[in-house]
């Protein structure tokens, strides 16, 4: 099966290594439908930078945070969402690792410049906890990263320049994705928001997604069973030709 997991993140800051997170939202979409969401108030790591503005925006200070019951300690959140990242894996193999082909993907608005590299820095930060190993990685569950904005790009060029900016609730307005301003930057509607840029997208074929069952056969057999006899002979040859040059 397919497997991606959404996620935002609500952060006290710019700089994952210096900063930290304080909510985390996902969802796991399987086969194209969700399976199941989540949503966590976080305790941020001890110590972090926060910045004036993501704590206007957080609606509560560090110290706040801190000491409320409605943000979980950290490891705890880790521990919780790691063992469903595992659960959709498929489990750990006899080695006690992700096998290859059972990794996630991952998928998000702006992922692999500000969310993908705070989520690392949260595995570094939380993994020796869990794997008694003091070396830990994000890339040991997921295989690759989906960012719906750099999928978004060229499919809103045309319209670019009369967008005021380039953030999601933009995007999914140039989209026709009806969009509760009230509730942004809020992660769990990010989340929403963002698949539902991502299933326009789709939907409407400006990207092509192969289905799973398709997942391992080269370009050369899909094509093939998706064409007519001479379309297929015809493909044949060109790619005859070209091994040839």
């Amino acid at each position: 099966m397919a497997v991606i997991l959404f996620y935002d993140l609500e952060t006290t800051g710019i700089n994952p290594e210096k900063c930290g997170i304080h909510q985390i939202s996902g969802a796991f979409v399987v086969n194209g439908r969700i399976a199941e969401t989540f949503n966590h108030y976080v305790k941020p790591k001890v110590g972090c930078e926060c910045s004036e503005k993501a704590m206007e925006m957080a609606g509560h200070t560090y110290e706040e945070m801190m000491a409320l019951d409605q943000y979980q300690p950290m490891n705890e959140v880790f521990a919780k969402i790691y063992s469903r990242i595992i659960y959709y894996c498929g489990g750990l193999n006899e080695q006690g690792k992700v096998d290859w082909g059972k990794k996630i993907y991952t998928a998000g608005f702006n992922i692999h410049k500000f969310d993908g590299p705070f989520m690392r820095q949260w595995f570094l930060d939380n993994g020796a906890n869990q794997t008694g190993t003091p070396y830990f990685e994000w890339g040991w569950v997921t295989s690759g990263e989906i960012d719906v904005m750099l999928i978004a790009e060229p499919v809103l060029m045309k319209v670019r320049s009369r967008m005021k900016n380039f953030k999601q609730y933009s995007v999914a307005q140039a989209l026709g994705i009806p969009v509760e301003e009230n509730r942004l930057h809020e992660a769990g509607y990010d989340i929403e928001l963002c698949f539902n840029i991502y299933k326009t997208i789709v939907e409407r074929g400006y990207v092509s997604v192969l289905p799973w069952d398709d997942f391992g056969k080269s370009t050369q057999q899909i094509l093939e069973e998706k064409c007519d006899t001479k379309t297929a002979e015809i493909l044949r040859e060109s790619n005859a030709q070209s091994v040839g040059r």
